[in-house]
Parts: structure tokens; C-alpha cells; sequence
């Protein structure tokens, strides 16, 4: 049997997100398995820091207040990650939920803040509980009061990541006084507001509505980047020499034609509908970027835009995910014989004309079904015949994932 610390650091890392928050139905599910794994859950604080306060009706008011009165207790100490669902109905709650968390702690074990739902006036009367000089991220969907802003711009010194997406214009323009402190951001950008000073340490950038521009101060630093729907790049700003990672969500044509990243190393491309539009941009930006790594096409393709990328990908990728729709073939045999010999990589030299693979260096390739109701099996035997040779040789691992979910994945190791 492992020893109770490791076991406690491996169940811990089962239960923490990428973002670094305890997902508290993980923690439930851990709990049913043996009542070993059910003492160590109870007893050890790292399981219960995730507390959500999310009240919207009365008759759940005394059951969600002893919910949170336990898990506080159960925290001890240790630091917060907070969300905050209050409906208007049960606005004579806070006093309640204020004197609990004041009884363990207050607002300086706030790591994390997430807030939805909410009438602004919910946050006036807490206060009280404390400064914020814990507080990392917040994230915020509704505008809030000036005097709880006001709370959060005197003493969330450490504050280095801002959410505001869902907020509008308004929002942000209330919050860009954070802005020389944040290194993430999430929301719209407004040029009234852009000063260089502004954003010396901001470093992670995702824009999530459309915006007038980026201009050199913004992108100078950036390291990745995040464009969603109609958002307009300055063409003065092109240049992005620091960033390593860059998205583009849904219609981003004039974003990509403008962008110059040659230190890039990973770029994705989400629900771009008509990657034709952006074709040559991509090719350029693949040109352009010798230290690229990852290709992530999380978008459908079809054989002619893959074919039409020989000559300017790099020969350094070596991580891509592609999503393709095989429906026209119905048969395993079919699909299975049209995925290989449709890929442009394939050693098929009547397919490729120079038998050359796309990219002669892949290690790892991710298969997404572009449409639902996808058979695992098909994409099973898929991975294990790109593994057997058909493709680069340096492939060891192939994915894949239907509706989302990886429901296999292979390794050359294993056949």
C-alpha cells in the first residue's frame, strides 16, 4: 500500500485542474471509492479550498450556509478559490454568509474569485470581512459597485489575472486602472484607455469581443494571444516578437493577415468556418516561424487547404491535431483507407508526387471527429495504422477524441 503522503499528493493531483482549482465533484467521486480514500479526503484540507456560494432560493438557504460552514472548517487555513452565486430573492443571506466566512479567516484567504448572477449590491456590505492581499484572479461577469471596486484597486496588490468577458464595453473600461498590475487578461480592449505603461507586465492576452485594434504596446510583450470574432490587429502593430502562442476563434481574416510572430511556437485555429479566408495569412505566419512546434487545427479541414500548406510549414512541427469529417465513407475499411491516403503526410507516392511527408519530424498526432455520433472503433484502427509506418517515422503517439472526449489513444511502443 502507498504511504498516506503520497497517496494524498497523487489523489490531490487527480482532483486540481489546469487552472489549479479543485474540482469539487472529483472530490466526490474520490470519497465512494474505499473509506480509506474516504478519511483521507475528509481529513485533508487541500480537498475543500473550492467554495461555491451559489444561493437562489430561499428554501436552499440553512442546507448551502452549513455546505459552506463545513468546508470552511475543513479548509483550515489554507487559501480560497471562491464562486459567488447570489440571486436578488436571497439578498437577506449575506449577513450570514459574511459572519461564516469572517469566522474563518475573511477575505484574506481569497485566492480565487469568480462572480455570476449576481445584483451589484450583494458585495457591498462585506468589506468588513478584510483586504484582498491574497486575491491572484477574479473574474467578473456583471458590473459591480464603486465601492467594492474601489475595495479591490486599494488592496488586491497581488492581483495578476482579470476576467471580465460578458461584462461589455463598460466593464472594461471600469477596470483598466487593474491593468499595470494583471499579467492575464480576458475581456475587450478599448484604445481610449491604452497607454504604454498600462501594459508593462501583461503577458497573456485574450480579446473575446470585438475590439478597434492592437496596437505595438499591447502586443510588444505579449507571450500568447487569443483573438475571437471581429477582432482588428493595427497594422502598425504587426510585429509580436515575444509571442509564443497564438488562437484565432471564428472570423479572425484581418487579424491573421497583420500579426508577425517569429518567435511563435505554437498557433491554433477554432471554428473558422471558412479557412480560405485566412489561408494565405496562415501561410505566411507558418513561413515566418521557424521555432513553430505545434499545429493545432481544431477546425475542419479539407485535403485541398492541408495540401495547399506544403512549402511553408517548418520542418520542426512536431505535436499537430487536426480535425477532419470522413462521413463519405462507409465502410472501417473505407474510412480507414481514405484517412491515410487523404492526409497530405502519406508515403503513397501516386498521392504525394515526391513522397515526402508534411511533416518529417511528428511525434504526436491528435484526431478530432468534426461531427457527432463518431464510432471510437473507426478511429482506433485509424491511430494504430498511422502508427505502423504509413506516416512520418518519427510518430510515437496518436489521440482521438469524438464529441470532444479522447476515447483512445496509441502509442508505437505498444504495437
Amino acid at each position: 500500500m502507498l504511504p498516506v503522503e503520497l497517496l494524498e499528493r497523487i489523489l490531490l493531483y487527480a482532483v486540481t485542474t489546469n487552472q489549479g482549482v479543485v474540482n469539487t465533484r472529483r472530490v466526490h467521486q474520490l470519497a465512494l471509492v474505499s473509506k480509506t480514500w474516504r478519511i483521507l479526503v475528509l481529513r485533508h484540507p487541500g480537498f475543500w479550498t473550492s467554495i461555491t456560494v451559489s444561493i437562489y432560493t430561499s428554501y436552499q438557504s440553512h442546507k448551502q450556509l452549513d455546505l459552506l460552514e463545513d468546508r470552511l472548517k475543513r479548509s483550515r487555513s489554507l487559501l480560497l478559490d471562491v464562486v459567488w452565486e447570489i440571486s436578488s430573492d436571497c439578498e437577506q443571506l449575506i449577513p450570514d454568509i459574511v459572519s461564516r466566512f469572517a469566522s474563518y479567516g475573511g477575505f484574506v484567504r481569497w485566492r480565487t474569485l469568480v462572480t455570476r448572477d449576481w445584483p451589484s449590491l450583494t458585495l457591498d456590505d462585506i468589506a468588513e470581512l478584510g483586504p484582498l492581499h491574497n486575491l491572484t484572479e477574479l473574474t467578473l461577469k456583471t458590473q459591480i459597485s464603486q465601492r467594492f471596486f474601489d475595495h479591490i484597486l486599494c488592496t488586491a496588490t497581488q492581483l495578476r489575472k482579470l476576467d471580465v468577458n460578458g461584462g461589455g464595453r463598460d466593464l472594461s473600461l471600469q477596470y483598466s486602472q487593474l491593468f499595470p498590475r494583471i499579467t492575464h487578461f480576458t475581456g475587450p480592449l478599448h484604445p481610449p484607455n491604452w497607454h504604454a505603461q498600462k501594459f508593462h507586465n501583461l503577458r497573456h492576452l485574450e480579446v473575446t469581443h470585438p475590439t478597434d485594434g492592437l496596437t505595438p504596446d499591447v502586443l510588444e510583450g505579449l507571450h500568447s494571444l487569443i483573438l475571437r470574432g471581429t477582432c482588428v490587429v493595427d497594422r502598425a502593430g504587426r510585429n509580436a516578437p515575444n509571442l509564443r502562442e497564438l488562437t484565432l476563434e471564428g472570423y479572425a481574416r484581418r487579424a491573421i493577415q497583420v500579426i508577425r510572430a517569429p518567435n511563435l511556437e505554437c498557433i491554433t485555429l477554432r471554428s473558422v468556418y471558412e479557412l480560405s479566408h485566412i489561408m494565405q495569412g496562415l501561410k505566411d505566419i507558418l513561413g515566418n516561424s521557424p521555432r513553430l512546434r505545434r499545429l493545432c487545427l481544431r477546425t475542419p479541414v479539407e485535403l485541398g487547404d492541408l495540401r495547399s500548406l506544403r512549402g511553408h510549414v517548418g520542418d520542426n512541427i512536431e505535436e499537430v491535431s487536426i480535425c477532419m469529417d470522413l462521413r463519405s465513407s462507409a465502410t472501417y475499411g473505407d474510412i480507414a483507407s481514405a484517412f491515410v491516403e487523404r492526409f497530405p503526410w502519406s508515403r503513397n507516392p501516386a498521392e504525394d508526387g515526391d513522397g515526402e511527408v508534411l511533416f518529417p519530424r511528428l511525434k504526436s498526432l491528435e484526431i478530432f471527429a468534426a461531427y457527432s455520433g463518431a464510432i471510437s472503433d473507426i478511429y482506433c484502427g485509424l491511430a494504430k495504422r498511422l502508427l505502423q509506418g504509413r506516416v512520418g517515422t518519427q510518430l510515437e503517439f496518436v489521440s482521438c477524441r469524438v464529441d470532444g472526449e479522447r476515447v483512445f489513444i496509441a502509442s508505437k511502443r505498444d504495437l
